[in-house]
């Protein structure tokens, strides 16, 4: 017979209280004088007791629960995924509840109406097809749904997917780069759509390649003996491909498995993984990889999440994060001479024995596929690559792709690119790393887009490849850089004064005009961030003599668990700390949560610029006190109206009117156009500026 698990009730008559103190000591909601919370923790310990979490959700009626569903737990991507996703939701006092689907449709039905059941405060789901049928059952439920991964055919939700044709066309450039003649792509199935994605890159940069270039694409299905005999077939052909191009990590598990198999000497046959992961950095040669975001996809996600749990009803929105691209020993070049290729027959259609359909492109039938595919609508990524010749293409490229203030920037370039016509997009590295910045240059000027903008993470290392841009005849347009060299122009929604300056009044006000306080910014090497820091140290010095800096500032500020761990080491070497000012937008969201884990938001004040719907729970604890930003919906507006002034030939001036910030300051000696515009961020604007999406 099975023991009775104890109540609230045993609870409370263990330790001689009421039941509505025993929820009180373990909810939190109200405070429980220390000795009879001492007795509760005592009665729970000795009864083990565990909350019943479902029926305490219901009787809040503020579900603590949230589901997710993958397609396969197993898969290193979900599990990392899921991984993330699981600490951000208990950062936030959720519970996760995962579970896979096994890339079955039906399963996956059956495993979303058990997590509905739960009455979760909203779902996450990876789904198994472009369908996504069971969203239904989560709809009919009335609970918030975000999908991650897969973009559905019917996209009536937010959607978070990283940018798969810009970096499958990336990786293909490389190879073609390399001079391989002949190149075989593996895909699963172009049953997904971000399988279909990948291949239009791919199309794409086929488009591109010299005409005596020729790439296969083979679909060889989800089953790993399915994808081995696939691939087994096509490198014991006469002409074999000089490289591979897989498109899913278990493909590429496939290919290394049948290279391995043939009699070809090590490193003969190149390689390129779609899926990054550490067995790659380290097998022999070390493999070639496209990088996906995973942890930014993550956090992105949950951030829409919890905006559409906390009550948000705008549209629907998709989010497209950049993949980095690590080039290492896999990919060189085949050395002596490439073997000859069988050409396609006439119908540019040959068939594999297994009965599988694979497609043989070269240079110009890509061309012709694209278009009949464009038509035919099978494949509408590459409708971005269909851009009128007329239409000025301008990219941003940011810092950090996947966080919410870039998001927020991104919104606003594709409007601006909207408004007026022109290829307008973004870009961003999986972390803020100046060389992934300084590759993602040297690709728009491969492609020889018109105008480059960067915010950039390190002023200094991106000059060489501005100055090759300049010679290309592409205007270089920087945000947040004004000592940059080597731009057409730089603009700022601030003077560097004024923001500095804004941040420490605010800081010395909550310090009271006195104590210790340390300086985050987001790294050393980025110029405005270290001229904010400057500022703000003098007005100090000169206003506020008993406000004392303790150490140097620590340029951490654009990553999230840098930022976090540097504070509680600072709380933990200075006990007596009374202020974190951060300049970078992760900086006073890590901090934060150290003050608050630690229980200091009364007396460690955190001051700094941040994403509102990033930040928002912190300002409402306290945690953070204040901050100043820039519309980054705003800036990203202002980048694509100046870079269609540069493609235009035309040249700003001083007292210009900008749309949305008025008269300008515009100094053509620096090659700075200065706006000033600071929205405050604090508890009175926390929920306006939350709802209009920053």
């Amino acid at each position: 017979m099975s023991r009775k698990l104890p109540t609230v009730h045993d609870v409370a008559r263990h330790a001689g209280v009421s039941p509505a103190t025993v929820s009180n000591a373990l909810g939190g909601r109200r405070a429980v004088a220390p000795e009879l919370a001492a007795r509760v923790l005592q009665a729970v310990e000795a009864l083990g007791y565990v909350k019943d979490s479902a029926a305490s959700s219901l009787r809040s009626r503020q579900p603590a629960v949230v589901g997710a569903v993958v397609p396969d737990l197993a898969n290193p991507f979900f599990a990392r995924f899921v991984a993330t996703l699981e600490r951000l939701a208990q950062e936030d006092g959720y519970t996760l509840l995962a579970t896979g689907s096994a890339g079955d449709a039906a399963t996956e039905a059956a495993r979303l109406r058990a997590l509905v059941a739960w009455r979760p405060a909203g779902v996450v789901a990876i789904p198994v097809d472009d369908r996504f049928a069971a969203r239904t059952i989560v709809a009919a439920a009335g609970v918030p749904v975000v999908v991650a991964d897969r973009i559905p055919d019917r996209p009536d939700c937010d959607v978070v997917a990283v940018d798969n044709t810009a970096a499958a066309a990336r990786a293909m450039r490389h190879l073609l780069g390399q001079g391989h003649g002949s190149v075989l792509v593996v895909a699963s199935s172009r049953e997904l759509s971000n399988i279909r994605e990948r291949l239009a890159g791919i199309e794409s940069a086929a488009a591109e390649a010299p005409a005596d270039r020729h790439i296969e694409i083979v679909e060889a299905g989800f089953d790993p003996a399915g994808i081995r005999a696939v691939l087994d077939r096509c490198l014991a052909t006469p002409a074999p491909p000089t490289a591979i191009l897989s498109l899913t990590v278990d493909t590429t598990l496939g290919a290394l498995g049948a290279i391995a198999a043939t009699a070809f000497p090590p490193g003969e046959i190149a390689l390129v993984s779609f899926d990054d992961y550490e067995w790659m950095r380290v097998s022999s040669p070390a493999i070639t990889a496209v990088g996906q975001p995973i942890e930014a996809m993550a956090d992105t996600v949950w951030q829409r999440l919890r905006s559409r749990i906390g009550g948000d009803t705008s549209p629907p929105r998709e989010f497209r994060l950049a993949c980095s691209f690590e080039v290492r020993a896999s990919s060189g070049r085949r050395p002596g001479t490439a073997p000859s290729v069988a050409r396609p027959s006439s119908d540019g259609i040959v068939r594999s024995t297994s009965g599988r359909t694979s497609m043989t492109i070269t240079r110009r039938s890509a061309l012709t596929l694209a278009t009949g595919i464009i038509a035919a609508g099978t494949l509408p990524g590459l409708t971005r690559y269909a851009v009128a010749q007329d239409k000025p293409e301008i990219v941003t490229v940011v810092k950090i792709g996947g966080i919410p203030w870039f998001n927020a920037m991104e919104v606003g370039i594709k409007k601006e690119g909207e408004a007026l016509g022109v290829d307008a997009s973004m870009i961003g590295p999986t972390q803020a790393d100046a060389a992934q910045q300084v590759r993602a240059v040297e690709d728009l000027i491969a492609r020889k887009v018109d105008v480059i903008a960067v915010v950039p993470n390190d002023a200094t290392a991106l000059e060489p490849v501005f100055k090759r841009a300049q010679e290309a005849g592409i205007k270089v347009l920087t945000h947040e850089s004004p000592d940059q060299k080597f731009n057409d122009w730089n603009v700022e929604l601030t003077t560097v004064d004024g923001f500095g300056e804004t941040h420490m009044e605010a800081l010395a006000k909550a310090m009271g005009g006195e104590g210790k306080y340390i300086v985050y910014v987001g790294s050393l090497t980025v110029p405005l961030h270290n001229k904010w820091a400057d500022a703000a140290i003098a007005l100090q010095k000169a206003k506020y003599p008993n406000m004392e800096l303790v150490a140097d500032r620590f340029g951490v500020a654009e990553s999230l668990d840098d930022s976090y761990k540097t504070a509680l080491d600072q709380m933990r070497a200075n006990p007596d700390l009374k202020g974190i000012l951060a300049f970078g937008s992760q900086g006073p969201i890590g901090a934060a949560r150290a003050v608050e884990e630690r229980g200091k938001e009364e007396s460690v004040a955190v001051v700094g610029p941040f994403s509102p719907g990033q930040g928002a729970k912190y300002i409402k604890s306290g945690a953070i006190r204040e901050g100043f930003i820039w519309n980054p919906m705003q800036a990203g507006e202002t980048i694509v109206y100046i870079g269609n002034m540069l493609a235009k030939g035309e040249t700003p001036t001083d007292g210009m009117e900008l749309p949305g910030l008025g008269k300008v300051s515009v100094n053509p000696e620096t090659r700075n156009i200065l706006a000033q515009k600071l929205q405050p961020i604090n508890k009175d604007t926390i929920d306006e500026l939350v709802g209009m999406g920053l």
